[in-house]
């Protein structure tokens, strides 16, 4: 028998402009994974999230593990034990920290010697235990750290890079539940999108990228804004535009949705009033009638050994 622990941390994707492309690593939260490895088994899967056993299909861990398993011919079992630390259905990568950790675990138990690019592959197609379509933005942050751009699925090809200037981030969490959330929020997303739209997208998305890169303000704030993906989905946090309306007024870099929300966050650098900004937030949420939290985090590497 052979037991590992893991960690991964908490993640924001999307980033406004950035849909099924850019995430981001971050402190504010970070969850570990227990594999426990028994030889001489059937290839049984056991998965504990707390105190309850999950059936392993319908757990991003546990079918990440699956598939593994399954293109290795592995034949032990395993026993995952999950303690989720980062919020479950709030837009801040609770899945797919699962699904991560689990590959990353996985890599590691078995002596795998899996890319970076394999495990996002893996952990991506675990994703799907949750979301219904595998996407890679989440994952590939959790478990590369830093920022991450997802340049293909097929073949997976991601990039991760950590810039020197930061950034500092403030979150803003709403306690809303929404049954099957990421399943809905991506069932949200137009199938067509007029060509003047995607291009406007696409001049967004280059400056998103560059403003991560460089810090450069100018370049954040437009990227940070996106007229698709977040603007079909306002429903989920109709407090979206006054957030970002006072956020900038008090210095913030720029405002968006945290994934497919309800959580928000904020870019902030040495221009920022966050006291002013906390004060801001709760009177937004007291307007809107509903429990919150707000958490202060940076950027931060992505899995490990623990």
């Amino acid at each position: 028998m052979n037991t590992i622990k893991v960690s991964v941390p908490s993640t924001s994707a999307n980033l406004g402009s950035g849909f099924d492309v850019v995430a981001i690593a971050h402190d504010a939260y970070r969850e570990s994974l227990v594999l426990t490895v028994i030889d001489g088994g059937r290839g049984e899967i056991t998965v504990e999230s707390g105190s309850r056993k999950v059936a392993f299909q319908k757990n991003t861990a546990g079918l990440a593990a699956s598939l593994i398993m399954e293109e290795y011919g592995i034949s032990a079992d395993l026993r995952i034990s999950l303690t989720k630390s980062i919020p479950t259905g709030l837009g801040l990568g609770s899945s797919g920290a699962s699904a991560a950790a689990s590959v990353y675990a996985m890599n590691l138990a078995f002596d795998l010697g899996l890319s970076d690019n394999e495990m996002v592959r893996y952990a991506m197609l675990g994703e799907t235990a949750s979301s219904g379509t595998p996407h890679a933005d989440n994952v590939s942050a959790a478990l590369l750290g830093g920022i991450t751009i997802v340049r293909s699925t097929d073949p997976m090809d991601c990039v991760s890079f950590r810039p020197e200037y930061g950034p500092n981030l403030l979150t803003v969490i709403p306690y809303v539940r929404l049954k099957n959330k990421t399943r809905s929020a991506r069932e949200m997303i137009p199938t067509t999108v007029e060509t003047d739209r995607a291009i406007d997208n696409s001049r967004r998305l280059s400056s998103l990228i560059h403003g991560l890169i460089t810090g450069d303000r100018k370049s954040l704030y437009f990227g940070l804004n996106d007229a698709i993906y977040e603007r079909s989905r306002i429903s989920l946090y109709p407090y979206l535009d006054m957030f970002r309306e006072k956020m900038l007024e008090l210095g913030a870099v720029g405002v968006c949705a945290s994934g497919a929300g309800p959580s928000i966050l904020a870019f902030l650098d040495e221009q920022s009033d966050i006291r002013s900004m906390e004060k801001a937030a709760s009177s937004i949420m007291g307007s809107f009638k509903l429990r919150f939290r707000m958490v202060s985090s940076g950027i931060c590497g992505g899995a490990r050994v623990e």
